[in-house]
């Protein structure tokens, strides 16, 4: 089927205007709240005394509000990444308050998410953050959330162990640069060195990942920090990593099986924007937190922030019709572009032919 009705970036920006200035007060008090409220509840699911907690329905409400409240305030790396220069003071709050702990500090996201944006790289071999489910087997969509729940594992041994060893072997220093310094879902995917803005992020955020676990495993082992409750942590953090691996699937169509290069049309088109409302625009500010649930919107204006992208999809649904391509990328919840890349696994027919112009990104949205 053919839509007419095409898109094009450079009208559609004009209806922007004014909302590509970030707000860095909403940033922190989203962030702080969010933060907050998830250490207080899972501090509590831990300390009140609730006797056989997985049998304990208050012990459950604690721990998945501390696990979809701290969701929102980890994904607010994406955020620093693109707008790093607006958010310094910020970047470094998130960082102690946030990325150390949970062992996903800021400069993990930078250069794969970057690439990622880039129009000439995007969906290809070199995107890190892209491979082409769409046409591989359903047990590669499982075997990558499983994994997901796993990956705070293999971060915690990246910077406790091969950070330290790193500094004396420069092998091993070698490999993690090239291949344990950034937050990817393909694993061919070969790091370069950083720049010299991320280089001087890398030179405390590391480090200061690095010895935060190391005393935090030290003291497990020596019986300072008790057991359990870390175990909980530890369920806690592969909680946040697996929806973000559910988001992160919702997030693509992941229809380019050749890793050709596309265009800027096509890219929108193997994006997806969550527009259900009522409870399922409940449930997508839930899954797909800090404005992701516009993630095709996202890719058309890379520089537009998390909290102007409501505004501005309610802006352009308003100017373009019903028929026009915008609406071709969208899905009511994460769990219908889940199905639908799902069946798309095992259903590889030609996927229906769509024009849609949407012109060259202004350097201010690449």
């Amino acid at each position: 089927m053919r839509v007419n009705s095409t898109v094009d970036t450079r009208e559609l920006r004009g209806l922007l205007t004014g909302l590509f200035k970030v707000q860095d007060r909403i940033y922190w008090v989203d962030f702080l709240v969010n933060h907050s409220l998830g250490c207080l509840a899972f501090f509590l699911s831990q300390w009140l005394d609730l006797g056989i907690r997985y049998k304990n329905p208050v012990f459950w409400f604690l721990f998945l509000t501390a696990s979809f409240a701290l969701y929102r305030a980890v994904i607010f790396t994406h955020e620093i990444t693109h707008a790093r220069r607006q958010l310094e003071t910020f970047s470094v709050a998130w960082n102690i308050l946030c990325g150390i702990p949970l062992a996903i500090p800021s400069f993990l996201y930078y250069q794969s998410h970057l690439t990622h944006h880039r129009a000439s790289l995007y969906g290809t071999f070199q995107d890190g953050e892209y491979l082409p489910f769409a046409s591989l087997s359903k047990w590669e969509l499982v075997k990558y959330i499983v994994v997901s729940f796993f990956a705070q594992f293999l971060l915690i041994l990246r910077f406790a162990v091969l950070t330290p060893i790193g500094l004396f072997v420069p092998k091993v220093r070698a490999w993690i640069i090239a291949h344990g310094s950034s937050l990817v879902i393909d694993p061919n995917f070969v790091g370069g060195p950083p720049s010299a803005s991320e280089a001087r992020d890398w030179a405390w955020q590391e480090p200061a990942t690095a010895i935060f676990w190391l005393f935090v495993l030290t003291g497990m082992g020596l019986g300072w920090i008790p057991f359990e409750p870390m175990l909980w942590l530890f369920a806690m953090m592969g909680i946040i990593h697996v929806i973000n691996g559910l988001r992160t699937l919702a997030a693509h169509r992941f229809a380019n099986p050749d890793g050709r290069a596309m265009t800027p049309e096509q890219q929108y088109l193997d994006s997806v924007n969550l527009i259900g409302t009522g409870w399922k625009a409940v449930l997508n500010v839930l899954t797909a937190p800090v404005g992701l649930r516009f993630h095709a919107l996202h890719h058309l204006f890379p520089g537009l922030p998390y909290h102007s992208l409501p505004e501005a999809h309610k802006r352009i649904s308003k100017h373009v019709p019903t028929q026009s391509n915008y609406f071709v990328a969208s899905e009511p919840t994460l769990f219908s572009a889940l199905f639908h890349l799902w069946k798309s696994t095992t259903a590889h027919d030609k996927a229906p032919e769509v024009s849609v112009s949407v012109g060259e990104p202004s350097p201010v949205e690449s």
